[in-house]
């Protein structure tokens, strides 16, 4: 069943797992779960047509080719250590 969550709160949807339901999204959800919201007014039952008008909010184009720009090249030359002959020899 669709629930337009109205307050924020954890539930457990499979009677194990803790998911928490946030004040304005549309969860699907058991039906005993969603009376229960229904019952301590948590939410309210959904029309489906949140759930159905998200997709039209995607973007069209789809992402750019390169989202981060290249990496900057390197200008300090790192300096070798110089390596010591061992003490006695």
């Amino acid at each position: 069943m669709r629930i337009l969550v109205t307050k924020t709160t954890r539930a457990a949807p499979d009677g194990v797992t803790v998911r928490r339901y946030r004040a304005g999204e549309t969860a699907e959800m058991p039906e005993d779960l969603a009376r229960v919201f229904l019952r301590e007014g948590w939410g309210r039952e959904a029309d489906g047509t949140a759930m159905e008008a998200a997709p039209a909010n995607k973007a069209l184009d789809g992402a750019p080719e390169n989202k981060t720009p290249p990496n900057p090249p390197r200008t300090k030359r790192r300096r070798r250590r110089k390596r010591h002959a061992p003490a006695g020899q």
